[in-house]
């Protein structure tokens, strides 16, 4: 088989035909690793939602995992931000490769069918955009990274406070949950996919870790129960200090 036919072969591949219609749906690259990775570590996933742009160049799948006796919530897990690499500073030349995930609370109701245009449904919104981030901009987006809303940041949805996301490393799902290794038939095509929580914040705990780092951020959400199991109606976690009167100052 020449190259010509090799990767015309390979395209065809990756395409399914969408249920009941005659379109074309892109399938990312390590689904089945993906969804087996999912199923050992947060459960089986019951539907899939496809976020496909024809302005980008890779589609993005997010897999719903219902809740369980173990985890009690939703889980949401995107698929196809891994099937290009992202452009790293040298120093971290090795990590190219992510995908990301959040949870909701079984209260939080969602219009599937409807999923990019129900108010509720933001967080998977946001979740498919940021995925797809790194590879409209030629970017690197990788633990530890805020992503202020603009600038100056204005609140992810009109329901909340939230102005910035943060990427974390599970707290909900186990710890084995953060590496997927993918084979290939060479070393060029072998690599690790990283699964990071995108956590919403609020404008001054983006400040504390602006100020003082990631770890002091983290530490503050794990201190005030925040994870990334989304609470949209959650107080901000940054300590704050109340004025002193005039008296107080003077007599401190």
């Amino acid at each position: 088989m020449n190259d010509a036919s090799h990767s015309e072969s390979s395209a065809v591949s990756s395409i399914s035909a969408a249920p009941g219609t005659g379109a074309a749906v892109y399938v990312p690259e390590h689904t089945e690793q993906i969804v087996a990775h999912i199923e050992k570590h947060a459960g089986v996933p019951a539907r899939v939602l496809h976020a496909v742009d024809s302005a980008d160049q890779a589609a993005v799948d997010i897999h719903v995992v219902e809740p369980s006796e173990a985890r009690p919530f939703r889980t949401f897990v995107t698929a196809g931000m891994s099937d290009f690499a992202m452009v790293p500073p040298k120093m971290y030349s090795d990590w190219k490769y992510a995908e990301l995930f959040l949870c909701l609370p079984t209260s939080w109701r969602i219009d599937y069918d409807n999923w990019q245009k129900d108010e509720n449904a933001w967080p998977l919104r946001i979740l498919a955009n940021i995925a797809r981030l790194p590879h409209r901009h030629a970017t690197w987006i990788w633990y530890g990274q805020t992503l202020p809303n603009g600038n100056p940041p204005t609140p992810l949805a009109p329901s909340v406070g939230f102005t910035s996301l943060v990427l974390l490393t599970p707290v909900r799902l186990p710890e084995d949950f953060l590496e997927l290794p993918i084979d290939g038939k060479t070393d060029a095509d072998k690599k690790t996919l990283h699964f990071f929580s995108l956590v919403p914040i609020y404008a001054d705990e983006e400040k504390l870790k602006t100020q003082q780092g990631i770890e002091a951020l983290e530490k503050a959400l794990q201190a005030g129960g925040c994870t990334e199991l989304l609470k949209a109606d959650r107080a901000s976690v940054v300590v704050k200090t109340p004025k002193k009167s005039f008296w107080g100052r003077l007599f401190g």
